[in-house]
């Protein structure tokens, strides 16, 4: 299949399914949240679990890549009347949504460690990210949501990474 001539999404719309997106995978994260309680007897998990943290990525790529590989739409999609296609395929295979969603993951990752910086100012970021700190207050969560919506600009890098489009 080559490129569709359906016009490329608007960042707007994208922006609005990510917001619905969002609010839903957030109530999934919520339930899945319940099942490893089951393994500890109800007691809380460190907050530094690699396995959790698996866990939890794995449990959105299962949303996304679900959505994607039937029928390419997740449920912001299609309200906001979007669809992702790849552009020789047509629909998204397994392998592709598993490229989208991790080439979408830095973005998410550096506004959720800005979010969490913006909240809880004693945070100490581990590492190589501790000179993140001396930045001004708020201003990684800026740089993560600015870099999301570069990320989802209508033929921007990451869609020419992973050859698939978000078409109206």
């Amino acid at each position: 299949m080559t490129a569709s001539p359906l016009p490329s999404a608007p960042l707007y719309r994208r922006l609005f399914a990510m917001l619905y997106d969002g609010l839903l995978l957030l109530a999934v994260l919520f339930i899945a949240s319940a099942i490893p309680l089951i393994f500890t007897g109800g007691k809380a998990i460190e907050g530094h679990n690699l396995l959790l943290t698996g866990y939890f990525l794995l449990i959105c790529f299962g949303f996304f890549g679900w959505f994607w590989t039937h029928g390419g739409q997740t449920l912001g999609m299609r309200a906001w009347r979007l669809q992702v296609i790849h552009e020789q395929t047509g629909p998204l295979n397994w392998l592709a949504a598993l490229l989208r969603f991790a080439s979408a993951l830095p973005g998410w990752l550096v506004l959720m460690l800005g979010l969490a910086a913006y909240f809880n100012p004693q945070l100490q970021l581990p590492g190589i990210l501790r000179w993140l700190q001396s930045l001004p207050h708020g201003s990684i969560a800026l740089i993560g949501l600015l870099w999301l919506g570069f990320d989802n600009w209508p033929n921007g890098w990451r869609e020419r990474m992973t050859r698939t489009r978000v078409i109206l």
